[in-house]
């Protein structure tokens, strides 16, 4: 019982710090598009939370990807392992074309659910840019499931920070 608690402790507080560097590139985003003042943030939010949407909605294969290359990589069968790698990024490819067709309509559901015309418009613009992102967002969900997966939890941490430290950067700059 020790020997497992102290193992998925081990595996859990890089994930637990790359988590909260994740969190940390919204807080920066949100403080720095609050400067510019109340619609534009909340144009980000209703925009964040509509790409958001997306991204769950069609991430969930990642979870197999991880429970598919775990297994694999116990059972030391490197050639399942890239097999269910490249499954993964093959569907993130073609639920990306999926997510790519919401956000593209995504100004009509915000006129649908009676949304300021101001807002949809601003909207509109953020998730116009955002969307040709979604298959590179995906797939960074399916390279940290498999990551996690073959144990290279120390990647997912260092690139997590990482990507903070240069959000926060070019936030500053640009």
């Amino acid at each position: 019982m020790n020997s497992h608690f102290f193992e998925s402790l081990r595996l859990s507080i890089p994930l637990i710090i790359a988590q909260l560097a994740q969190f940390g590139l919204g807080l920066t985003d949100t403080v720095m598009v609050g400067w510019y003042g109340t619609t534009e943030l909340a144009a980000l939010t209703l925009g964040h939370a509509c790409i958001f949407f997306i991204y769950i909605t069609l991430s969930g294969f990642a979870l197999g990807v991880i429970a598919k290359v775990s297994r694999a990589f116990g059972n030391n069968d490197i050639i399942a392992v890239r097999l269910n790698l490249r499954m993964g990024i093959w569907l993130t490819f073609i639920f990306s074309l999926i997510g790519f067709i919401i956000a593209s309509n995504i100004k009509a559901f915000l006129i649908y659910f009676n949304q300021e015309p101001r807002l949809i418009n601003v909207i509109n613009d953020y998730v116009s840019v955002i969307r040709w992102m979604l298959p590179f967002i995906l797939l960074t969900f399916v390279f940290k499931a498999f990551l996690i997966s073959i144990k290279k939890e120390q990647t997912v941490l260092i690139i997590s920070i990482l990507g903070l430290a240069i959000n926060i950067i070019l936030n500053c700059i640009l």
